[in-house]
Order: C-alpha cells, then structure tokens, then sequence
C-alpha cells in the first residue's frame, strides 16, 4: 500500500508521521519525534541533520513521499479581497496584491499562496500566505541532507486543520476555534461551516511561560521548563476548586511569608500561565470581531502546550467555550506503543496532516514549493514505480497464468486472490505517486483510474488490460507533460517480455517437462531467477536447455543449477539463474 511520512519542523527538533493507505482509509504506523537545541529561534543545523538522517537512515522511515511544512510564525498571513473569481486570473495578481504587506522584503523573495474564505458579487476574498524563499530553502535543504526530496510544503496550521477535518470531527461541530500552541508561538484558526475563515499567529506559547520563569527565578530556560513538568500534579491538585483563584486574591488566606519556596513557585507558574491565557483571549477576541456569521462553540487544542498544567480549565474559563485537547489516537487507527501514542497526542497532528495530504488529503492544496522551489523533474520521483513496480506487476499477472495452467483447479481461486491482491496494492501505489506529481496539470483532477474502483476477483485478462489502459495513458502524460523522457523510461513491458519468452518455451515443451512448480520468480532488466519443482532432475535439465537457447537469452550467463529433493515426495527443486554479460570497460 501507498506510504506518505509528515515531516513538521518547528523551533526546537522536528517529528514524523508515517501513514499507509489511501485518501479513503489509512493508519498510523510509526511516530518519531527528535529534540534539536534552538539556535536564534531555529534549530541547529547541525544536531537536525543529525536527528533526519536518524530518522530516515536509522529508523526507516519510507522516503518515497515525505510532506514537510513550514511554521505560520514565520509567514505573513492577511485576508485580501480581490475583483476575481477564476483562479488563473488571481494567481496573476495575488503576488502584486500582497507586496504592499511586506515590510522587509520584495514580491520576488516570497512564495504567495491562497485560500478562498468569501466570494461576493465585485469579487473573492481571501486568505493569503507569503513565506520567504530563504526559510523555505533551508527546510528542504535540511530534508535534503538526509537524502529527501519533499513533494511539497504546506503551512503547519493549515495541516492541523487537515488532521482535524479528516477526523470527523468538523462534522460535528463546523463552527470552532483550533489552536496550536508551539514553543515560540500559537497560531489560532477560525472555522466557519468546516472550512478556514480566518488565521493568526501569535507570538505567545509555551517559552512565554518558561521564559518569564526564567527571569523570575533566575534559572536557565531548560530548567524552568523541567520545574513546570514537575509542577504538574501539585498545581492540578491545588486548583481542583474555583478556577478563576488568582495571585494574591483575598481567598488566599495563607500569608506569603508563610509559603513554602515549592508554593512560591507554584504561585509564579500560575500567575504566568494566567497571563498567557489573558493574552490568548484578547487575541481571540480580536481576531473574530471582523468576522460575521455563527459563533465558534467549541475550542480543540494541539501541541505542546497540552503539557502545561491546567492550562485548557483556565482557557475555558476565560474563554466561556468548551475547550477540549484534540488527541488524533482517539479518531485515527494507530498501531505504537503506550509512549509513542501519548506523543502523537500532544505533538503529532501537524505532522500526520502532512502524512494525510501526502496520501491526497489535500482540501486546501496549499504548496509552497513553487517558482525556483519547485521540485525540478518530479519525473525522476516517478520513474522508478512506475517502470520497476509496473514490470514486477506484469510478471506476477503472467505469472498466475502458469499457475492457472499447471496446477489443481482446486487452488486456482486461492492463487490468483493472492495475485490480484498483490497485484492491485502495486497499482495502487504507482497510481498514488503518479497522481501526487500530474495532476496539477489538469486543475487537479486525475489521470487514472482510482485503484479502489478495480473489482479484485476478475478474469485475468480484464485486468491485466485495464491496468495496461491506464499505464499507457500514465506513459502518453509524462512525456506531454515533463518533456520526451523516453530514454529515461524503462519500457513498461521490459520484464514482461522477458517473461512471454520463458512462458512460450514452457508451454511448447510442457509435455517433456510433465509436472512443475513455480516457487519464486525474479525478472530484472540484467537478472532471471526462476526456482521451480519438477518432477525428475532430467526433466529439469531439459527445461534449462531450451531456455538457455532463448534468443533473449543471447549474450547471458546461465549459471550452474544444483538439484535437491523436496521433502516427502520424489520431486526435486532447483534455482535457474540467467545474467546478463557486463560489457569491459576500456583500460581495465
């Protein structure tokens, strides 16, 4: 099945999401997350170089289809209207439309992407983004030095909303407020009959708290966040009464002189946190009193600020919503362990949006990889599935066409259930990848058959020509499309011509050979193994001779075969191997 991996970087490491499956159903199979020492407000190069090749080299995650994000905080995000409404016509002037909200650059140095949140009579507006080229350059370069080409780039607020919209959870509730609280800030999304009405990006999150700590305790950042973990279970505890208790209230009829140095503490904590709340509201306030229509009514929050003690009690409190942690295990298929589902909870979903949009979750298509980002040949991440995977597919489809032939009508239904399962989870991957890199072609729309659409248990041949149908159109749009790579496309049927050969041979001397068993089947462009049972090693010697006189077979090494019994019948099994000869390089 089609992998995708979310790669979301943010100021202090970065994490990663694999998913497998489809835009229809899909599942959690690994979660990562790496810590990075921040060096002025990024990580350090260095140590997140180190922790993507642990990821991708060590750990495995698949590199086929990596989404990675860039951080709201650090792109201007602003609501412009504009006298259009086709698409074309706004992508010609949105870049003109946004320079006058630049302050320290040009139009040339951002890349500007969009959004529809009205459309009115004079117009459309929307909900523009411009990030800087150079933030977007060191993120893919970091990717880069892992050895990964990420396919695209969305916003990371923009994937939470895709986490949040794929969960179901926006049916029930279409009018409500996402809040992703980082380390260095929290953006804050409004939503509006499930769709994005409005987003900021607020310079206050879970290093305002730890910062302030800092100074007021005269401690090291680090240690102030460790103390706020340890504050946990105490300050939840002392603040299981009245919510709205501040420092220094009458109620409090213990005199400070009186406190302990674990109290003081616990006292300073909860006056920061109540001002970072205070500041939230005024934010929220602010952002929705431009915004007509329904009222939000309820409040999901991801990210690391979950881990501050009472923080969602004091939100709800002063917010007068139901404010709720969003956890993606409660509404996702997730196969981790205990640690890995608790992380995924509070850290992951930006990251498992990407994984989503790279599966072709996509409802806002937002790319930042575009102009001179955009991926250079995004044939060459194509070429790959579709010649190696499309020729592996073909072989097990003529494959099963010799199984069908020689062996009991008994297993014939099993045979070929397995066969087509294998063979339609191959084209489910070469359609997905195929559709990732074409479609924008087509205004999105695309080119092939959804694999789910193909009936599993049919006669070989109405797959085999379906699929073909499709594969030849894939081969006839790359070349429109990227330019006139045949030269560097294998050629679809490369394998399978190999394979009519073998077969022709088998069936013209099946009579000689008697009873055979295919065990294990490997056609490459310069490699054969094909490990058979027969019934007599002289049998097996005959069906070697005619294949090494195959004209394909021309210019190839046979090597030698070794026959062994197979245990309990009087049947013997050997592997035949064919390679092809390695032309000398001149002045070896």
């Amino acid at each position: 099945m089609a992998r995708s991996v979310g790669l979301d970087f943010h100021t202090r490491g970065v994490r990663a999401v694999e998913l497998v499956g489809n835009a229809k159903k899909w599942r959690v199979t690994r979660y990562a997350q790496r810590n990075v020492t921040p060096r002025g407000g990024a990580p350090d190069p260095d140590e997140l170089r180190d922790s993507l090749n642990e990821l991708f080299k060590e750990l495995k995650f698949d590199k086929s289809t990596v989404i990675t994000d860039v951080g709201a905080s650090e792109t201007v995000v602003r609501e412009i209207p504009v006298p259009f409404k086709a698409d074309d016509q706004i992508r010609k002037v949105i870049k003109y439309e946004v320079e006058h909200h630049l302050h320290d650059c040009d139009a040339d140095d951002v890349v500007v992407q969009f959004t529809r949140v009205a459309e009115k009579e004079e117009g459309t507006d929307l909900l523009v983004f411009a990030a800087r080229k150079d933030d977007l350059s060191r993120l893919i370069e970091a990717s880069r030095s892992a050895g990964v080409e990420p396919l695209a780039m969305d916003l990371d607020a923009l994937a939470f909303y895709n986490t949040v919209r794929a969960s179901g959870e926006l049916e029930k509730t279409p009018d409500c407020v996402l809040l992703v609280m980082g380390y260095a800030a929290t953006s804050l999304i409004i939503v509006q009959g499930g769709k994005v009405r409005a987003l900021r990006s607020i310079r206050l999150a879970v290093d305002t708290i730890t910062h302030a700590l800092a100074r007021d305790m005269d401690i090291d950042p680090d240690e102030a966040g460790a103390k706020v973990a340890a504050l946990g279970a105490a300050v939840d505890e002392g603040e299981a009464g009245d919510l709205l208790v501040s420092i220094g209230d009458p109620l409090d009829d213990k005199k400070e002189t009186e406190k302990s140095h674990a109290e003081l503490e616990e006292d300073l904590f909860r006056q920061r946190r109540d001002e970072l709340v205070r500041s939230l509201k005024r934010e929220y306030v602010r952002s929705g009193a431009a915004i007509q229509g329904n009222q939000p009514s309820r409040v999901l929050v991801a990210g690391p600020g979950l881990r501050i003690p009472g923080l969602l009690e004091r939100l709800q409190a002063r917010l007068g919503l139901p404010v709720e942690a969003f956890r993606p295990c409660d509404h996702f298929q997730a196969k981790l362990g205990n640690g890995e589902v608790e992380d995924l909870n509070a850290e992951g979903s930006i990251a498992l949006g990407l994984a989503l949009k790279g599966l072709g979750v996509d409802p806002l298509r937002i790319d930042f990889r575009q102009e001179d980002l955009k991926v250079a040949n995004k044939f060459d991440l194509l070429k790959v599935p579709l010649a190696i995977t499309v020729s592996l597919l073909f072989v097990a489809l003529f494959a099963a066409a010799v199984f069908f032939y020689y062996k009991r009508t008994s297993l014939r239904e099993k045979l070929w259930s397995d066969i087509a399962t294998d063979a339609f989870t191959a084209f489910q991957q070469v359609a997905a990848a195929y559709n990732k890199v074409a479609p924008e072609q087509r205004g999105g729309r695309p080119v092939l058959m959804d694999p789910d659409t193909i009936e599993r248990r049919v006669p070989p041949p109405e797959v085999l020509s379906s699929y073909l149908r499709a594969l030849k159109k894939m081969r006839y749009l790359l070349r429109k499309e990227f330019g006139d790579q045949s030269d560097n496309i294998p050629p679809i049927v490369s394998a399978l011509r190999i394979w009519n050969g073998m077969f022709a041979v088998i069936r013209e001397h099946h009579k000689e050979v008697h009873y055979f068993d295919i065990e294990h089947l490997l056609i490459r462009q310069d490699h054969v193994s094909m490990t058979i049972i027969v019934e007599s090693v002289p049998a097996g010697t005959k069906l070697e001779d005619y294949l090494k006189a195959m004209p394909i077979f021309k210019g190839w090494n046979a090597k030698p075969s070794s026959y062994q019994p197979v245990k309990g019948t009087s049947f013997q099994r050997t592997t035949l191997v064919f390679e092809k000869k390695r032309k000398r390089r001149r002045g070896r």
